[in-house]
């Protein structure tokens, strides 16, 4: 089953304005995901910890660090990774997928790496991986998209959900620009459900530099992404490339002059 929408995507194309993105909602499958890569993928899929940056609640020593529980829990804090930062849009979760998270006992504020499966979320990509990044009972997750220092380009983002929209308001919103675009269960049969997958692909149309989505499903609805990967998937699309000043006011003075060669030319004739 397939959705299509269109949403107005925050983005920044080497300095120029944001652009439309289309997105595509889809019941998740490995093939599906691994067709969708290619050599310019750059895939975060949580299981390497010594590339992540970010600390745990009430921990010292980042997350590669070798800690009591296993080291997997709630996150103090966003989560730096090669795709960019994953950090909670916010709420306080205090279900059981936060209880299995909580090392403060304190309620849930931020995200959670996991390990195994829990409630039906968990780790879907690489296949025979273990970790993925938990939106821990909080109203959801914040993407915040870059690459190589915010120097690095795509124009398609690919990742999954697990578990979405299957407790609460039973809805997955996707905020993009300024637009939410919500899936609920009603109107998705067989697409969402306890421990169901989606493979989420978004395009720009052309090749970006940052860009900013949100999922929110709301309090102490949990869920996972993994397999989070940023390409340029349309070879054929250029970015735009801004001029230095000095070429452009060059540019700039030539055309006048050609106006003013043109222009005389006329009057001689007349």
């Amino acid at each position: 089953m397939r959705i299509l929408i269109t949403a107005a995507m925050l983005a920044m194309a080497m300095g120029s304005a944001a652009s439309a993105a289309t997105v595509t909602i889809q019941t998740f499958s490995a093939g599906d995901y691994t067709g969708g890569l290619n050599a310019s993928a750059t895939v975060e899929d949580f299981e390497t910890r010594s590339q992540l940056s970010g600390n745990f609640e009430g921990a010292s020593g980042g997350v590669g660090a070798s800690i009591s529980g296993g080291g997997f829990g709630e996150l103090a804090g966003a989560l730096g990774t090669r795709v960019g930062t994953f950090a909670s849009l916010g709420g306080t979760g205090s279900g059981t997928t936060c209880g299995s998270h909580d090392r403060a006992s304190n309620g849930c504020t931020g995200l959670a790496l996991q390990s195994g499966s829990i409630n039906g979320q968990g780790n879907l990509l690489p296949a025979g991986g273990v970790v993925s990044l938990n939106s821990n009972d909080t109203r959801g997750i914040l993407w915040d998209v870059s690459l190589d220092g915010g120097s690095g380009l795509f124009d398609t983002l690919l990742f999954a959900v697990r578990d979405a929209a299957d407790v609460g308001k039973r809805t997955l919103s996707i905020l993009a620009g300024g637009t939410t675009t919500v899936y609920d269960t009603a109107t998705n049969p067989g697409l969402f459900g306890n421990g169901l997958a989606q493979l989420v692909r978004i395009n720009f149309g052309q090749q970006v530099t940052s860009a900013q989505i949100s999922i929110e499903t709301g309090v102490n609805d949990g869920f996972t992404l993994d397999g989070a990967a940023a390409l340029i998937a349309d070879r054929d699309i250029v970015a735009p490339v801004p001029l230095p000043a000095g070429i452009a006011l060059l540019l700039g003075g030539l055309g006048f002059l050609g106006a003013a060669g043109r222009f005389r030319g006329n009057r001689a004739i007349a």
